[in-house]
């Protein structure tokens, strides 16, 4: 976890300024009628998510990075897979029940949530030293984040 955080203070020392960092990756939509895109605007394109870790190996390969609400895991897996340059991912989620204001599927009791936690965790072997599993929630993780002093 240092070692991310280290590897932060390198990149807004060197190479992303932090209000570049801070603002999620944008997903843009082809218009209907595109006119000609320059190769820019055409590596910059992301037509599926499961396109995003190809266009951050591309244009951010030393970048560091945070997914809010890993679930199950299959987006985290693609990320560590196809960004393979970047500093590290944090990966967020608290794997838990929520009560009340989160009606979806997605929305397990505990043991599930701790069953899919821990398989998680053995998926992401591969991975060891790439990432931080982070169990909390999406607000709380970046209230601790935005804190420099601190390390989440």
């Amino acid at each position: 976890l240092q070692h991310l955080k280290e590897s932060e203070a390198d990149l807004t020392q060197t190479e992303v300024p932090r209000q570049v960092r801070s603002q999620p990756p944008q997903v843009q939509l082809p218009p209907q009628a595109p006119p000609q895109a320059t190769s820019a605007q055409a590596q910059a394109l992301v037509r599926r998510r499961d396109d995003l870790g190809q266009l951050l190996q591309a244009q951010m390969p030393r970048g560091l990075g945070v997914l809010l609400g890993v679930g199950r895991g299959d987006f985290a897996i693609r990320l560590l897979r196809d960004w393979s340059s970047a500093h590290g991912l944090y990966l967020v989620d608290p794997f838990i029940h929520q009560w009340r204001g989160y009606d979806d599927p997605a929305n397990l009791q505990d043991n599930e949530h701790q069953m899919v936690f821990e398989d998680l965790r053995n998926r992401l072997e591969p991975y060891e030293g790439r990432y931080v599993l982070v169990r909390d929630f999406s607000y709380s993780f970046a209230e601790v984040y935005r804190k420099a002093e601190q390390t989440p």
